[in-house]
């Protein structure tokens, strides 16, 4: 069975991602063809899944920042019976089989019901993430904003996009320190956001 798992970035996280891929290939007895991309581009994946269909790709899982932009695509792609799972950033529009990933409103929900307790419920708060667009990033920040509007003295005074740049994280993180006196916490919605 030849399979295509497509991710939308080139990132630690997804690493560790193609390692499992590797091995499961490997236990399986599977042609597996691992992509991701330096920047997310939704042109361009939707290219790579278009020719691995058309060269006889049997499944695919993808994780993608515009599910929107593959709605058409992923249903040609189940009208043949190619079986297609979400990964990471769920992508129900679509009509995937299966979704594996983290229920991401309530990860930023319990994100910022933690941070409200360790600022005693008050205090100015800045958000950093490595995309604004996709929806895995804007769930969780949902999810932070909706629990924190219980707190009417914690104030999300700015929200900083690195492009998954660990260097820029840091930056932005760094300049967030300077031009927010008051700044007593810290929400980081993707891992690159942890070091800075």
């Amino acid at each position: 069975m030849k399979v295509l798992v497509l991710v939308k970035s080139l990132h630690p996280y997804w690493n560790e991602v193609e390692l499992g891929v590797k091995a499961a290939a490997k236990k399986y007895n599977l042609e597996a063809t691992f992509s991701a991309f330096p920047k997310e581009d939704s042109a361009e994946q939707i290219a790579i899944i278009e020719d691995f269909i058309s060269k006889g790709g049997e499944g695919l899982a993808f994780a993608v920042s515009n599910p929107e932009a593959l709605v058409s695509l992923i249903k040609k792609i189940k009208d043949k019976s190619i079986p297609c799972i979400a990964l990471d950033t769920d992508a129900p529009q679509t009509g995937r089989d299966l979704y594996i990933g983290t229920n991401n409103y309530l990860a930023g929900k319990m994100a910022g019901d933690t941070l409200a307790s360790l600022l005693s419920s008050k205090g100015e708060v800045a958000i950093g993430t490595g995309s604004l667009f996709a929806p895995n990033s804007k769930e969780r920040i949902q999810g932070f904003k909706d629990s924190l509007s219980r707190f009417p003295k914690i104030k999300i005074v700015t929200t900083l996009c690195d492009d998954e740049r660990a260097d820029e994280a840091f930056s932005l993180a760094q300049s967030a320190l300077l031009n927010y006196e008051n700044l007593s916490g810290f929400y980081g919605v993707f891992n690159s956001n942890g070091p800075a």
